[in-house]
């Protein structure tokens, strides 16, 4: 079975001379396993310069639109320096920080002080069984997720594309296990040219485990899979807004905002409920500068779709997959989710994002 990937991109003309036309990039499909399938796709066209600059004495890749830094993945594991050197949340590997906004204000958050295992966009789980053994991904550091190779590096008028494989090893805190492999990753990123006042960074996870594997979320409050951590704190001046909130194909709670009131978040944090994005917004670069924000979307390819959530006020926003009771994924059997970061200026109200949303699904279903 192929899956048709509209954010995967190789570019098939690249002119060397400035010209005034738009230039295209062709966009490849994906096979389940997240290799590139020789089957072609559909065409952008684009007038920018999107680059992609290596980084190996720090271990991380910038993606720009010219020469202004968009973000940057982090592919070696880091050691944080703030971190204390007994801390088993030291160092990670494998996510994306910072995410800039439009005016390069940082957006995210990298191992803040309130939780050392928060890193801008990441992805773990707290549950995590092979063998009949337990690990936790999320907080203890059982798991490292080691870069293996790079899948695709393309550069292009409208859109930087990045393919990368990592292996998820245990370490030396789960003892006779250590440095066995457990799961096999790819990761795809398709960061587009703005447009307007808003860009478009796509992002499909999968994963492939070695052994059957069993997952889930963390009890009462669903988090476990992929994450944004924003920079909300210490001003808690952030705001966010959530889609419906659905039980099926009924709402459960309508589309709104979490501000805080009386340092509270109000109306309360939401935890363990299905949601298809969730936008966070507030003055990033100072107090008084204007606010800016980012929402994530939901592919409806997603499994389980929409997904569980736990959406916090102060700035991390989890998507909940695989839920908080046990799913099992059998060896060699491909899984995981595409997902959207929707960068913006000013705040979005619920129904401009949620057009933005509509627009990420109907991209989906060409």
């Amino acid at each position: 079975m192929i899956h048709r990937l509209f954010f995967v991109v190789i570019i098939t003309i690249y002119c060397a001379v400035v010209s005034a036309d738009p230039i295209t990039q062709k966009i490849p499909s994906l096979n389940p396993d997240g290799t590139i399938s020789a089957e072609d796709g559909i065409t952008l066209v684009g007038e920018s310069s999107m680059t992609l600059t290596d980084f190996p004495e720090t271990g991380d890749l910038a993606i720009s639109e010219n020469s202004q830094e968009i973000l940057r993945y982090v592919y070696t594991m880091r050691s944080q320096p703030h971190v204390p050197a007994n801390d088993h949340r030291k160092i990670r590997g494998s996510y994306v920080h910072p995410i800039r906004g439009l005016s390069g204000e940082i957006l995210t958050q990298d191992a803040p002080a309130d939780h050392f295992h928060h890193h801008g966009l990441f992805w773990c789980f707290p549950h995590v069984s092979v063998g009949g053994k337990h690990y936790d991904f999320w907080e203890r550091g059982d798991v490292e997720i080691r870069f293996v190779k790079w899948l695709w590096r393309q550069e292009g008028p409208a859109a930087a594309v990045l393919g990368v494989e990592n292996e998820w090893v245990l370490t030396a805190a789960t003892g006779d296990t250590a440095g066995e492999k457990i799961m096999t990753e790819r990761v795809w990123f398709t960061v587009y040219r703005q447009e307007n006042d808003s860009r478009n960074i796509d992002m499909q996870i999968f994963w492939i485990p070695e052994q059957d594997t069993v997952l889930r979320g963390a009890e009462g409050k669903s988090y476990g899979g992929v994450a944004l951590r924003f920079d909300g704190i210490p001003n808690m001046d952030g705001v966010v807004r959530h889609s419906d909130v659905l039980s099926g194909n009924q709402t459960k709670i309508p589309a709104g905002e979490i501000r805080f009131q009386d340092g509270q978040p109000y109306p309360a944090d939401l935890p363990n409920l299905r949601l298809t994005w969730v936008d966070y917004a507030r003055a990033f670069s100072a107090p008084e500068s204007p606010h800016s924000g980012a929402a994530l979307f939901i592919a409806p390819t997603h499994p389980d779709y929409p997904p569980y959530w736990l959406v916090r006020a102060y700035g991390p926003q989890c998507v909940g997959y695989a839920g908080v009771t046990d799913k099992p994924f059998p060896a060699g059997e491909p899984f995981g989710g595409a997902y959207r970061v929707w960068i913006h200026k000013a705040e979005k109200s619920v129904e401009e994002i949620q057009e933005a949303y509509d627009a990420y699904v109907a991209g989906n279903e060409r």
